[in-house]
């Protein structure tokens, strides 16, 4: 009887397990602005007889510029990825850190790269290779996706604001983003955010020759914690001796 009664307590962890991975998928997200690209795609291609680059869509965790600013979005210049066949496909990331600024700001992100697409497709060179963007960026971000550039400092022409003009044109991405991400909240709120230290555990070391060190309440330690080892206790250092 004992047998059953495990294959189910396995089942069911299986499946609480499984259930908890389908709720931190990306996958909307990632299918929605994968959408929401080649519709925009076709717009500009009736709009200025431009074919713009395949893309594929990935989501990462907050990243940091060299310079210590927040990246939203990032594409590749280059084809990243490729089919067994030889197709090319750019690769166009966006952040936690953008996408939980909602909709607007993220359909910014999104045209912001879509316009560096533009110019990619056209053979432009619209950025130099620290990230400074000119005036051609500039020119085809406004022209094209009516979004407003001002320049940001040595990024160059690179600060993008939808304003409310430029949000009505394209209210219906804005909504779609803000539908896609309220789908995927429950990861982007953990995205990218760094344990803090518990600054309430203490250090405690070993009697070996290169004694190892672990992390642990004072409570812990009281209760005797052995190394492997030298099969000593480990033995809770003061603050000021834990340090480095």
């Amino acid at each position: 009887m004992a047998t059953p009664t495990k294959t189910k307590k396995v089942t069911t962890k299986t499946t609480e397990v499984a259930e908890t991975l389908e709720r931190l998928t990306l996958a909307p997200l990632i299918e929605e602005v994968t959408a929401l690209y080649y519709e925009t795609a076709e717009i500009v291609r009736l709009k200025t007889g431009v074919t713009l680059p395949n893309v594929i869509i990935v989501i990462d965790r907050d990243t940091t510029s060299k310079a210590g600013t927040v990246k939203y979005g990032h594409i590749t210049t280059a084809p990243a990825w490729a089919t067994d066949s030889g197709d090319g496909f750019h690769e166009i990331v966006l952040t936690g850190e953008g996408l939980r600024r909602g909709g607007r700001e993220t359909a910014g992100t999104l045209l912001h790269e879509m316009a560096h697409a533009v110019n990619i497709a056209k053979g432009t060179k619209d950025c130099d290779s620290n990230g400074r963007h000119n005036k051609f960026f500039k020119n085809t971000a406004e022209g094209v996706f009516g979004l407003t550039i001002t320049e940001d400092g040595s990024r160059g022409w690179s600060h993008t604001e939808v304003t409310d003009e430029c949000a009505e044109t394209w209210g219906d991405m804005i909504a779609r983003l803000d539908r896609a991400i309220s789908l995927v909240s429950c990861v982007l709120k953990t995205e990218g955010k760094e344990k803090k230290r518990n600054k309430n555990l203490l250090v405690g070391i070993c009697s070996c020759e290169e004694p190892q060190k672990i992390r642990a309440s004072a409570k812990v330690f009281m209760g005797g914690v052995t190394c492997d080892e030298c099969e000593q206790h480990f033995v809770a250092q003061e603050p000021e001796e834990a340090e480095g």
